[in-house]
């Protein structure tokens, strides 16, 4: 089974998606309003996926800024906001596309302990962001339906 085959099936988890160049402040910003994401996906102007940067890994850098001797909001605004997303992502991030394989897709997951993975089009573009949960429960009732397709048969 291919990926392709359960996006109509899968409920797409929430994301969010920022460009490379946007300021780490405004990426904190934007996690503040979407707080259940695993991942911050970056992409490039034509809205390709080049990395990604984990909710922690942001968080450590803003908690770093603001350690300073003296701590102030306006100081941390103001070191945070002159780096870009681009200098702390990840561009090893890990996706799929829609013609993997279902099995194949959870077994890359589990041996990376990916809880969520995105699904890119051809032009890297992502039209889906699926979780660990939901991939298995499909692929359990595919598993099944082999199963009894196999017993129907002897």
């Amino acid at each position: 089974m291919k990926i392709k085959d359960i996006l109509d099936k899968a409920d797409s988890l929430p994301c969010i998606r920022v460009h490379a160049g946007l300021p780490i402040g405004s990426v904190a910003e934007k996690l503040m309003e979407t707080p259940q994401v695993r991942e911050i996906y970056v992409v490039d102007k034509n809205g390709r996926l080049v990395g990604g940067v984990s909710p922690g890994r942001l968080i450590r850098m803003i908690c770093a800024a603001k350690r300073g001797s003296q701590f102030s909001t306006r100081r941390l605004l103001t070191s945070i906001a002159c780096e870009h997303i681009s200098d702390i992502m990840d561009p090893r991030i890990i996706f799929a596309r829609k013609e993997d394989n279902l099995d194949e897709v959870i077994e890359l997951m589990l041996d990376g302990n990916i809880k969520e993975i995105p699904i890119v089009d051809q032009s890297r573009r992502i039209i889906a962001n699926l979780g660990i949960l939901d991939l298995w429960r499909l692929a359990e009732r595919n598993w099944r339906c082999e199963c009894a397709d196999v017993k129907s048969r002897n």
